[in-house]
């Protein structure tokens, strides 16, 4: 075991970039390293400090330059784009004391950048001194997961000049892991603004998250981004433009901004229990054909797990049109009779439908003759041959 003795104060983070210095490959038969700082003892496996090998070649040359750049941000984005371009993901040190001139812009200033994969591995769930963190009470504990830093050497300075220009030094070009084979899902894998822009015009256009992709990738031939940056932009435009309401006050101020007519009920809690809505267009083009609806609540899967009444009709030409939709907390009759009064109102005069055609849901048919007393039922032919295929095929 060897161990080292850091000058630090006890609350005090441990900087463990002075080990870099040292030739870890030439201390033979160590199990573990300890770091000292006075009351915490931080237990390092020795294999953490992997030797560099020659399966590791010096990466040195791809980021050496005589450019010089007008600001830090230039020089920055240099780096990490020279980074992409070789599969290097390089960022800003985490947890590490920053020059005092960092932030500032003239003579001496400076900043460091390193490979993602420098700093000390930690596992989640665990403090500095190794110590497993207790979990909150009814909170399930994580799978044990941890950091992907390994100790990385790394290292790439910026400097600034008497001529207030940034230079690039390479303090250490070597790695102590194999590059990755791509960089999708990395920090780089996240969207310019000149990307994420386009991503938005295209969602406010109608496409789809998958065509969107496709056409950034068309668009954009170094992109490495993938399904999930997609739904990420799409949602914080959302976000940005839903001026910080929630998703039902944003789901109510667009249909206010439409003019759907909407319905909800509430119980004692305030809590949202059935919420109906149509579009007015639809409900104008039910009261022309209001022979017929079809009630199909047979959707089960969405993101609140509420039973979905769909009603549909059909025009004189058979083009089948949603009247409304109607989420329920419960498939109970009482439900059933809440949204067939709010569908009962959409029509004018006596424009109620006479035929409702419905799966063999006794609750439904049930809320049908209470509503519309002289209507006719009917069952649907494709709910019909659907439970058939469902339980005829087995025998």
């Amino acid at each position: 075991m060897v161990t080292f003795d850091t000058d630090q104060d006890e609350d005090a983070i441990v900087d463990m970039s002075f080990l870099d210095c040292i030739d870890f490959s030439s201390i033979e038969s160590c199990s573990e390293i300890e770091v000292h700082d006075h009351s915490n003892t931080q237990v390092v496996p020795s294999d953490y400090f992997e030797s560099i090998s020659d399966n590791y070649p010096d990466t040195s040359q791809l980021y050496k330059t005589d450019q010089a750049f007008d600001s830090k941000n230039e020089a920055r984005d240099w780096c990490v784009g020279m980074g992409k371009k070789n599969n290097c993901v390089i960022v800003t040190p985490d947890g590490v004391c920053r020059k005092r001139n960092e932030w500032t812009t003239g003579k001496g200033s400076r900043f460091e950048l390193e490979c993602e994969r420098g700093g000390v591995h930690r596992i989640r769930g665990r403090r500095k001194n190794g110590n497993v963190m207790e979990e909150p009470r009814g909170k399930k504990r994580k799978a044990d997961t941890g950091t992907k830093k390994k100790g990385c050497p790394f290292k790439i300075s910026v400097l600034c000049g008497a001529d207030s220009k940034w230079r690039i030094t390479v303090r250490n070009g070597q790695h102590n892991h194999d590059p990755p084979e791509s960089l999708v899902g990395h920090h780089t894998s996240t969207l310019s603004e000149t990307e994420y822009c386009k991503v938005v015009k295209m969602y406010n256009d109608g496409a789809k998250p998958a065509t969107i992709l496709t056409a950034m990738k068309r668009e954009f031939p170094g992109i490495v981004c993938h399904i999930k940056t997609i739904y990420n932009a799409i949602q914080k435009s959302n976000r940005i433009s839903g001026d910080g309401r929630t998703s039902f006050q944003e789901f109510m101020h667009l249909c206010t901004e439409n003019h759907y007519i909407v319905r909800k009920r509430t119980n004692m809690g305030q809590e949202v229990t059935d919420l109906f809505f149509a579009h007015p267009q639809f409900a104008d083009l039910a009261n022309t054909f209001h022979d017929f609806v079809i009630l199909d609540n047979t959707y089960k899967t969405n993101l609140y797990d509420m039973p979905l009444l769909n009603v549909v009709s059909h025009t004189s030409t058979r083009a089948p049109f949603t009247v409304a939709l109607c989420f329920m907390q419960f498939e109970r009759e009482d439900n059933f009779v809440w949204a067939l009064e709010k569908h009962k109102e959409l029509y004018l005069y006596d424009n109620v439908p006479n035929v409702f055609l419905t799966d063999c849901d006794q609750a439904l048919i049930n809320a049908v003759k209470m509503v519309i007393p002289l209507s006719t039922h009917l069952l649907c032919i494709w709910h019909i041959n659907k439970d058939m295929m469902a339980y005829c095929k087995p025998i």
